[in-house]
């Protein structure tokens, strides 16, 4: 005969069942449902109800410390009134991502003059993670509109999002070893977040797709420090890589339009594009003084479409405007050049070393290999063009470039015998 089981004995076999192992330093294994890190202290959920110790009793690595990798299903939290920042990272890597991350939400919502009414639903939630698998896991299940609008290679490359129905950043912090790239990311993704909270105080469903994106590339580059808090903070940094996109593109007299630039829709709104519209945020931010931001501002309060009304935006014809811009985009192609040049082994060296390079990244090389040969740099333009070919990108006019590249190289005239290498990109480019 079998006996059915109480309730209470069912529930507490299923409460078991999810049990997790958290390892105390005196060897003990502490059964948990749920746990978290806070402000030093484990917050965890067991099944004879819930307990707080602190961190230094997690099992220790080496005797001395707690370990830097937390165990699985802890996460660590740092909450302020804006932002509540949770990820599996190591100490000083979660402490450096939420104080930075703090300061930069600060900064932006005096940018765009947010209210506290404005900020309805904060603090608002940023999870950073350690494991690229975890992440893609979780952008399939909160952004499958990536990979579906943008195709699945685009997808493939994301490494952050912002989903709006939840108010939330996700981004995975394991995609770069240096620690400026990674801030990078989590500033561009917290900026869709607080352009989301500006598109709300307006009134308007979104913003436009040039300038979510174009902002929030252009934030990523600011450094979170001190001085963002000062009457006038500095501007960010340049995207090196947004430059040398659209020099490349006025060089090859492809250079994006005002209107076109702004008809562009969020499905075909890919690399270039980002690039172009990064661009665009600058011009309005840093010419003229800045004074085009404030009407800029204005211009989306008022909910207008997206060519309607700009040139109250530009104070100029709007011919004369993208003359200007693309002049001044033209003037900052050396400083760009300089800055590549003297980092051009470690450079170089990444782009030897990559069997084959995304269609993106390969367009980028091939930008990077122009800027190069444009200032008589022949081995890092080599370099970046085989690069660029490995990856698929690939034109007539950059092999007969590195043809000449190599003769240069090898000491060769326009009348002399050329080497074996050059001859072959002379037939590639006629193939």
């Amino acid at each position: 005969m079998i006996r059915a089981l109480p309730i209470v004995a069912l529930l507490a076999a299923a409460v078991i069942a999810q049990e997790k192992i958290i390892r105390l330093d005196d060897g003990r294994r502490l059964p948990v449902i749920s746990s978290a890190l806070k402000d030093g202290l484990v917050h965890a959920e067991t099944s004879l109800g819930p307990l707080v110790f602190p961190d230094e009793r997690l099992a220790r690595a080496g005797g001395t410390t707690p370990p830097a990798q937390l165990p699985v299903g802890i996460l660590r939290i740092s909450e302020s009134d804006i932002l509540r920042v949770e990820s599996d990272l190591d100490r000083d890597r979660h402490r450096q991502l939420a104080q930075g991350l703090e300061i930069f939400a600060r900064y932006l919502r005096r940018h765009y003059g947010l209210e506290q009414a404005d900020m309805i639903g904060a603090p608002y939630r940023v999870r950073a993670w350690r494991r690229r698998a975890d992440f893609k896991d979780i952008q399939a299940r909160l952004a499958p509109a990536i990979s579906e609008k943008k195709g699945r290679g685009f997808g493939e490359g994301v490494a952050g999002f912002y989903a709006p129905d939840l108010g939330e950043v996700h981004f995975w912090d394991g995609g770069s070893g240096r620690v400026g790239a990674r801030m990078e990311l989590a500033q561009h993704e917290l900026c869709h977040l607080f352009n989301h909270l500006l598109a709300r105080s307006m009134g308007r469903g979104g913003m436009p797709t040039w300038f979510e994106e174009g902002s929030a590339v252009y934030y990523s580059m600011t450094i979170a420090d001190e001085t963002l808090d000062a009457a006038e903070p500095p501007e960010p940094l340049e995207h090196e890589a947004s430059l040398v996109a659209v020099i490349s593109d006025l060089e090859d007299e492809r250079a994006y339009g005002l209107e076109e630039l702004m008809a562009v829709p969020y499905e075909r709104f890919l690399g270039r594009e980002y690039s172009w519209s990064w661009a665009l945020v600058r011009e309005l931010r840093q010419a003229d003084g800045g004074s085009r931001w404030p009407r800029l501002l204005d211009w989306l309060r008022k909910g207008e479409k997206e060519a309607a009304g700009f040139d109250a935006v530009l104070g100029t014809r709007r011919a004369a405007f993208e003359k200007a811009w693309h002049r001044r985009l033209r003037l900052a192609a050396p400083l760009l050049v300089d800055r590549h040049l003297r980092r051009n082994e470690r450079l170089v060296a990444v782009a030897t070393a990559m069997k084959k390079p995304s269609a993106e990244l390969a367009r980028s090389y091939r930008s990077i290999a122009r800027s190069y040969a444009s200032v008589e740099e022949a081995g890092p333009a080599l370099a970046f063009f085989e690069a660029a070919w490995r990856g698929g990108a690939e034109e007539a006019s950059d092999r007969l470039l590195a043809a000449r590249l190599r003769a240069r190289l090898a000491g060769a005239a326009e009348d002399e015998v050329w080497p074996g290498a050059a001859l072959v990109d002379l037939r590639r480019a006629v193939e």
